[in-house]
């Protein structure tokens, strides 16, 4: 029951193949059970399944008809390279693609899923799926907001490169990267005024992220000091 929890645990089911290698006991023990349940809900005899072991096993969500439920799992396995595929046609990067809401949602889930899989819990991800997600687009799994993120810290890096500092006049050519800089701005404020469990206040990570940049956050200090030191 210990080996049956584990693979429940980390296949999200119960349905252990009958020549199961890495556990061929296991696969023998399963595909036992369904013969005995059989047995059981007939009243027949010898039959070691009780009142007490059928309770465990529902308790675990055990899949007494295999056939069926297989088949269930097909069929979601099927809809779910389909609506991969659908995800493919859309364009060479999800950060290019408009994509419909239907895919949205799925790719919302997806999601969802990976973080489950990544702390070992029950995901109806797996190693193929997330491969294939990953050759599609290596950063799937990051949200617009993330993703628009990215964008300006790579466009802040660029205007660091060029003029050496992170003053991004509020008038620059960029208006995007210049709304972006004022804003984080505001948003460190918000935080630093313990307010951090609001949306708008920035997370550690994206604060420790501009840190490295050596990002400005007190434009008015920094442009004092500098003509100050200029005088000096």
């Amino acid at each position: 029951m210990e080996e049956l929890a584990d693979y429940r645990n980390k296949h999200g089911d119960t349905l252990v193949p009958k020549r199961y290698p890495d556990n061929p006991a296991l696969g023998n023990f399963v595909n036992k059970q369904r013969q005995n349940y059989r047995k059981f809900c007939a009243k027949e005899s010898p039959c070691s399944l009780t009142e007490e072991k059928v309770r465990i096993l529902n308790e675990i969500g055990f899949c007494w008809d295999a056939t069926d439920q297989a088949l269930m799992v097909q069929r979601q396995e099927d809809a779910w390279w389909a609506r991969f595929e659908d995800l493919k046609a859309c364009g060479a990067s999800l950060s290019q693609s408009k994509l419909p809401s239907s895919l949205v949602s799925f790719l919302r889930q997806q999601r969802i899923e990976f973080q489950q899989y990544k702390k070992g819990e029950p995901s109806k991800l797996d190693k193929a799926k997330v491969a294939a997600l990953e050759s599609f687009d290596p950063d799937w799994y990051k949200s617009h907001h993330e993703r628009q993120w990215d964008e300006r810290c790579k466009e802040l890096e660029e205007y660091i490169a060029k003029y050496g500092n992170c003053c991004v006049p509020i008038n620059y050519e960029n208006k995007k990267l210049a709304t972006w800089v004022s804003n984080v701005r505001k948003r460190y404020k918000s935080s630093s005024n313990n307010r951090t469990g609001q949306s708008s206040a920035l997370s550690p990570k994206q604060t420790d992220q501009l840190n490295a940049l050596g990002f400005v956050w007190d434009i008015w200090d920094y442009e004092f000091e500098h003509k100050y030191s200029e005088r000096g």
